[in-house]
């Protein structure tokens, strides 16, 4: 009975001293967990308001990006739409031919040349700055084939140049009376009022606020008209 006694004071007392060495590092133990589980809630909130941040810094760069597109595309095609007013604005007509003889039909022409066209745009000073805008062509000719020939030995494709949208130019149907005649009566030739029915001036440019306000009289050099020589042309480019 005593050695039972002694032996349960004996093993309560062990018992007591684990718990000492025990206890301290147990509630040390809790503490740490309970510090690492706040910064990992910490961690957390922070990564969720970063993620947040970035959405939203993400959404606008696409629209500052959408919005710099529309501004470019827009700015391109006022561009564009500027360049073919420009182009637009002045008519340059190459008076090609001598006076009109019996058989002859008066042919016009739109003359392009891509290459002189966009190397004026780009500032080239070399080129002509007339081949920015609009050139025409009028011709006297008996048939269309030979007013395109006509054309193409003035204008070769060799040169790029290309002739577009040739046509006979049609009467004017202001003065029908010029345009007949009985037997015994010459036909006059056409005068001003048949160029003002294709739309084509009959007097001299006149330079005002830097702007070509008439086409060159006929027989007038396009090219001597304050016009820089064109490169790669071995012919005249206007009569």
């Amino acid at each position: 009975m005593v050695l039972a006694i002694v032996g349960a004071v004996v093993a309560a007392m062990v018992l007591l001293e684990l718990l000492r060495l025990i206890i301290g590092d147990l509630y040390e133990w809790m503490a740490s967990h309970a510090k690492v589980k706040g910064e990992i809630q910490e961690i957390k909130r922070t990564t969720e308001k970063l993620v947040a941040a970035n959405r939203e810094n993400g959404r606008l760069r696409d629209q500052r990006t959408a919005v710099r597109f529309r501004q470019s595309t827009d700015l391109q095609r006022l561009e564009k739409e500027c360049e073919q007013f420009e182009q637009r604005r002045v008519e340059v007509w190459h008076r090609l031919g001598e006076a009109p003889a019996k058989g002859l039909s008066l042919y016009v022409a739109e003359i392009n040349n891509n290459a002189l066209r966009n190397g004026v745009v780009s500032g080239i000073n070399a080129i002509c700055p007339l081949w920015r805008h609009v050139n025409r062509a009028r011709i006297w000719a008996r048939n269309d084939r030979d007013a395109r020939t006509s054309l193409q030995q003035e204008f070769a494709l060799a040169d790029g140049f290309s002739i577009d949208n040739l046509r006979q130019a049609a009467q004017p149907t202001a003065a029908p009376a010029a345009g007949k005649a009985t037997l015994g009566q010459t036909v006059p030739a056409p005068g001003p009022a048949f160029e003002a029915g294709l739309g084509m001036p009959s007097t001299p440019p006149t330079p005002s606020d830097g702007r070509f306000t008439a086409a060159p009289p006929a027989g007038a050099d396009v090219s001597k008209a304050g016009a820089r020589p064109v490169p790669g042309l071995t012919r005249p480019t206007s009569r």
